[in-house]
């Protein structure tokens, strides 16, 4: 039986074959935990930028899919103001423009209702500092025009803003009335203006019925019930004072009419 050769023991060679100390071999080993611990770095940065990418396409579909109706609402919302007329600002200095178009009466567009308001809204705004009447209107009620004409002057009196009247093509009747109550009154050359007042026209028919013998019979609780009846303003018991407040009544109701 043969007796094994004893082996000598190995030397740890370096990359280039030389044999290699023991500090070159913990180089080695801290080189290759340094290139280990930057390819970690690495793929740790590359899986955090995927991660982020992700979140931000996400975040971006979630904010579309709940997003989207919401910036549709409002802007409907905004669609919906701006066709109710309502306007933002004035961010600065301004003149308001009230605009009185069409006949002056109760029911009508220009109201009293619907012009005061507006009329309080442009003297209250500080950055609205003068106002301006755009009439195109042949007049209406006198009662409605009073109102307005009232509120002009109360609130020229109270924010002391300079009112300025521009007639375009009508400015008749109440609507000049109303005109009246500005600082200054702008007109064109051929604008229509002036025309203040009632008119009155009835027929005279008492001759033609005193002719063929014809009465009215007319039964009153008092004397002055049937003032407003032309064909009673002449009763022989109807005192001087009376007859003017019958007279006066008659025209004023007459005119109201018209």
């Amino acid at each position: 039986m043969s007796t094994p050769t004893p082996t000598e023991p190995t030397v740890p060679t370096a990359r280039n074959g030389e044999p290699t100390t023991f500090p070159s071999v913990v180089l080695e080993v801290l080189r290759e935990m340094r290139e280990q611990r930057q390819s970690f770095e690495r793929s740790a940065e590359l899986a955090a930028k995927e991660r982020k990418a992700e979140r931000r396409w996400r975040n971006l579909f979630q904010a579309m899919f709940f997003g989207a109706p919401v910036l549709l609402g409002l802007l409907y919302f905004l669609f919906f103001l701006n066709s109710t007329g309502f306007r933002w600002g004035p961010f600065g200095n301004v003149v308001g423009v009230v605009r009185i178009e069409g006949p002056i009466g109760a029911t009508e567009r220009a109201s009293a209702e619907n012009i005061i308001p507006i009329l309080e809204k442009a003297f209250g705004n500080p950055n609205v500092k003068g106002v301006v009447l755009h009439i195109d209107s042949p007049g209406g009620a006198p009662v409605e025009a009073e109102r307005i004409s009232t509120a002009i002057n109360g609130l020229k009196a109270k924010h002391r803003k300079e009112v300025v009247a521009v007639i375009n093509n009508l400015g008749a009747s109440a609507a000049y009335m109303v005109a009246l109550n500005a600082d200054k009154i702008i007109a064109a050359k051929y604008s229509f203006v002036g025309s203040i007042g009632a008119i009155m026209a009835p027929w005279q028919l008492d001759k033609a019925i005193a002719k063929v013998d014809v009465a009215q019979r007319v039964y009153a609780s008092g004397k002055l019930k049937v003032s407003v009846r032309r064909t009673h303003l002449d009763q022989p018991n109807m005192s001087g004072k009376d007859r003017v407040h019958a007279t006066s009544t008659w025209t004023r109701w007459q005119a109201s009419r018209h």
